[in-house]
């Protein structure tokens, strides 16, 4: 990524003390320093570092106003003053970051127009997020100014968001759509909510207008929906994202792109690109595509667990909706919203001659396929892979990385590596991603070794950000009861 990342550190008399937010700009804040003066010595666990190396057994982490400050074996590490906490028995690992989903009210609801009750949709999803081991997540493309607003606050134990605020797109099509639905009949909430949560973009001048907006607002990067939608849509033009790459990159911000199609994606590619939002879904990828990604250092998001969704079966079941942890973070109807999808599942697939009824378990079945074996060259090839989920929450980490050992065939290591390391580099999350000195001390303490059994991701016994333990019986109480179903809907759609 081209980024730099900005830090300073305040310090009074001889303890460090986090005082909030400063602000740089308008909305971009920069840390002041990690919120805990403890030091604390965690003996006993097993560490895994989130960069491939092997674990480490028997382990001393030691932690120093929020920071790893030494990791290596019990009784080698020495400090007299610290805090000890017994580890024994326990697997430690860096948590996750997800570079993909949608936090806040979505489009088509009260809340996205009204800042307080969005702003208040946002503190609950993130605390949700830092109750399942996610430290920091994207959110792609449809917020408003409350997202801003939390980005700039301190919440300890809730989930950090970085956000594009408002994506961009191409006009034409959407606009066809709606005058399409009016002429049906149909309810157009959807489309209209898009458009007001979306900038159009049809020329070289309002390119230059929204990424100096973009830049004032200080977003972390810029999203666009580059691809046709199966038809339903018109492309967004070369002509138009080729120079908002440019001018982005020119204030130093990252943009990221909804595809489909592999043209779109070599196109992007050449283009500067920095990260594609989805696996190329219309073709097995070729030499080329791989060759081009890794010339252009473009990260590579996994975005493959709602096309797998459709294809579920009941055999599925521990492995997702019968999770302990998805029982946890989810509303009581969506186990058995997906039991039912996973024995009865057929969905309707748009195109621009109207809705075709269409085997959708095969469909998808197809798209999933064609990801796998996508995900699967470029890992073998270089390519950084980083988790990006697009939907599913809480537990949608978790779920991407049994998809990744299970279909994409990766190690459980390879697995954690993806979801921690790769996905913090991905998003200049340089504090982030690895247990390691001078890092802040983000880390999930785990029930049982990941390395043995992938679930084990989900059996958490506590959680730290920045050194704080993070409150996991408050979060439930207060804000997991609130939590909607992870959001749904058809390949077609996503985003």
């Amino acid at each position: 990524m081209r980024r730099m990342v900005l830090s300073v550190c305040f310090v009074v008399a001889a303890g460090a003390v986090y005082i909030g937010a400063l602000y740089i700009g308008i909305g971009r804040p920069v840390e002041v320093l990690a919120q805990t003066t403890d030091t604390v010595l965690y003996e006993g666990a097993r560490v895994i570092v989130g960069d491939g190396s092997a674990a480490i057994e028997n382990a001393a982490i030691l932690v120093e106003n929020g920071k790893f400050t030494t990791i290596g074996r019990r009784g080698q590490v020495q400090a007299p003053a610290a805090t000890r906490v017994d580890l024994t028995g326990k697997t430690v690992m860096p948590t996750f970051v997800n570079t993909h989903l949608h936090i806040g009210p979505g489009r088509g609801t009260p809340a996205f127009y009204d800042m307080q009750a969005g702003r208040q949709q946002y503190i609950e999803q993130l605390h949700a997020l830092a109750y399942g081991g996610t430290a920091a997540s994207t959110s792609m493309g449809w917020d408003n100014e409350a997202a801003l607003q939390i980005r700039a606050e301190y919440l300890p134990d809730a989930a950090r968001v970085l956000t594009s605020y408002r994506g961009a797109g191409v006009p034409l099509g959407q606009v066809k759509k709606i005058q399409d639905a009016h002429a049906a009949g149909r309810d157009t909430r959807m489309e209209e909510d898009l458009s007001d949560s979306t900038v159009w973009l049809w020329t070289k001048t309002q390119v230059e207008i929204y990424v100096q907006e973009q830049a004032y607002k200080h977003v972390d990067f810029i999203k666009m929906w580059v691809d046709d939608r199966l038809g339903t849509e018109l492309h967004l033009s070369p002509d138009i994202y080729r120079p908002l790459i440019e001018r982005a990159h020119q204030h130093n911000i990252p943009v990221f792109a909804h595809m489909f199609y592999q043209a779109d994606a070599k196109d992007l590619a050449r283009a500067g690109i920095d990260m594609l939002a989805h696996p190329v879904r219309d073709s097995l990828v070729d030499d080329e595509f791989v060759r081009i990604m890794k010339d252009h250092q473009v990260v590579q998001q996994t975005n493959f667990q709602l096309p797998w969704s459709y294809t579920m079966t009941e055999a599925d079941a521990p492995l997702y909706w019968e999770d302990p942890l998805f029982l946890e973070t989810s509303s009581p109807t969506a186990a058995q919203r997906y039991r039912e999808q996973a024995r009865t599942r057929a969905s309707i697939v748009r195109t621009h001659e109207g809705q075709l009824d269409v085997d959708g378990r095969k469909f998808n079945q197809e798209i999933y396929s064609r990801i796998v074996s996508n995900l699967k060259k470029e890992y073998a090839a270089g390519v950084k892979i980083a988790v990006g989920t697009d939907s599913g929450g809480t537990f949608a980490p978790h779920l991407d990385m049994r998809l990744l050992v299970k279909d994409v065939g990766l190690t459980p290591m390879q697995a954690i590596t993806v979801a921690t390391r790769n996905a913090a580099e991905a998003l200049d999350l340089h504090d982030l991603g690895t247990i390691q000195a001078g890092k802040d001390a983000s880390f999930v303490v785990l029930n049982a070794n990941p390395l043995d059994d992938i679930k084990n991701t989900a059996k958490i016994a506590a959680v730290y950000l920045k050194g704080h333990k993070v409150d996991r019986d408050m979060i439930k109480k207060t804000y997991l009861s609130k939590i909607t179903a992870p959001r749904t809907g058809s390949t077609a759609r996503r985003d």
